[in-house]
């Protein structure tokens, strides 16, 4: 009976996994195209999952045929609330070769009792953190696509371009270095 505007945590396990992978196919199916499966923000954990994040996601894509949408800020916040990962550490065994997107994304800092929660409200800039963990992926992946996510308090769209001009100069950027050190 409560409304939660905020995705749940799912336990990552064998049948949850297999749950996923059936609906994902039979969504496909009918739409007759491939869907993109995004990683949520995290709040709350599961002490008995069998799968780290990026590994459930990536058996995910594996088996389902779908692309993964790669939430860089999401990554950030989860890490940050469950402190039982890194997130340079995520993006190191996050299995790239399904990103076909990624999002990056403010959050809200709110101070709960004595413990700091992140709330990816989508609702300021992206925070210098979050830009590093982006290099760090790029370094990866190369270039890919990327949104600027900004839905809540929307500010100028000069503000919004000099967000998305960031994420361009840093894609610029290190396929220069990438190109140059491969020649």
């Amino acid at each position: 009976g409560n409304y939660y505007n905020d995705l749940l945590p799912i336990p990552m396990t064998n049948e949850t996994l297999d749950i996923f992978i059936d609906s994902i196919k039979e969504i496909q199916d009918i739409l007759g195209r491939q869907m993109l499966v995004e990683n949520p923000s995290l709040y709350v954990g599961f002490r008995d999952n069998h799968y780290q994040e990026g590994e459930f996601l990536g058996k995910l894509a594996e088996k389902s045929g779908c692309g993964l949408l790669l939430d860089v800020n999401n990554i950030y916040v989860g890490a940050n609330n469950l402190k039982s990962y890194s997130s340079e550490d995520y993006i190191n065994d996050f299995p790239i070769e399904y990103i076909q997107e990624i999002h990056l994304a403010g959050h809200a800092i709110i101070q709960e009792n004595n413990d700091i929660v992140l709330i990816d409200n989508h609702g300021h800039h992206v925070c210098d953190d979050v830009w590093d963990l982006y290099r760090l992926l790029i370094k990866k992946t190369g270039p890919l696509k990327t949104l600027i996510e900004w839905d809540t308090d929307v500010p100028s769209p000069e503000i919004l371009l000099h967000e998305a001009s960031k994420a361009q100069y840093i894609m610029d950027n290190i396929n220069q270095k990438l190109f140059r050190h491969a020649s």
